[in-house]
């Protein structure tokens, strides 16, 4: 991020969307090392990419970080603890870097996704992401949820 910083002028929006899916591991069976090292991508991650874009957005003025979420956030799934636990911490590092001085005056949000990410869902995705970095900071929204049933997009 650093380098993408110097080499392009600056970064303007930063979508943070990393995670390791373990499907179909049950809570009890899912290893302290399998949740440590997911829980550093999910949560770690997040923060060594904001805190790496944060200082050149600031001096500008403006920015925008977006951490892509899910539901698992608020409604967990026996099989998928880990990544429903990283994408909970990705929204409270959201909350926490919306109260802290070094991020004022950008625009830290976490999108709720609670959808499967195929077909024209991408494109109504990538809509609400412009207008979030695009609105003015009066009318920052820090979480949007975007739902639709899965099997439709």
């Amino acid at each position: 991020l650093v380098r993408a910083e110097s080499d392009s002028g600056g970064i303007d929006v930063l979508n943070y969307n990393a995670a390791v899916i373990r499907p179909n591991t049950p809570l009890l069976d899912t290893s302290i090392d399998d949740i440590r090292s997911d829980l550093l991508i999910d949560i770690g991650g997040a923060l060594i990419a904001a805190r790496a874009a944060i200082p050149a957005m600031k001096g500008r003025g403006d920015g925008t970080i977006i951490f892509s979420g899910g539901g698992l956030s608020e409604n967990p799934w026996h099989t998928m603890l880990t990544l429903g636990v990283g994408k909970a911490g990705m929204r409270n590092a959201v909350g926490a870097l919306n109260q802290d001085p070094a991020a004022e005056g950008l625009r830290i949000c976490y999108v709720k996704i609670a959808a499967h990410v195929i077909g024209e869902v991408r494109d109504e995705l990538a809509e609400i992401y412009l207008r979030i970095h695009t609105q003015p900071q009066e009318e920052f929204e820090e979480e949007v949820t975007y739902f639709r049933p899965y099997g439709q997009g």
